[in-house]
């Protein structure tokens, strides 16, 4: 069976990283979105938070190509 690509074509915490500044806007609107229940929109501005302060240093790429599928979508 072949592999599902998600729609942003991301698929590692890498390419998440590099495309976070394209993406954040997006996840900043999504916390202002009413149909989303107050915990979900908690939760997510919190993943807004921790996703600004995430920086080259916090990228492994020791594993990649060894198999290791921790930084991978799941």
């Amino acid at each position: 069976m072949a592999e599902q690509q998600s729609r942003l074509g991301i698929d590692s915490i890498s390419e998440f990283y590099h495309a976070w500044p394209g993406l954040r806007a997006h996840a900043v609107k999504l916390v202002g979105d009413e149909r989303l229940s107050p915990a979900q929109r908690e939760t997510l501005a919190w993943l807004v938070v921790i996703a600004d302060r995430v920086g080259p240093a916090d990228l492994d790429d020791a594993g990649a190509g060894d198999g290791d599928t921790r930084d991978r979508r799941p």
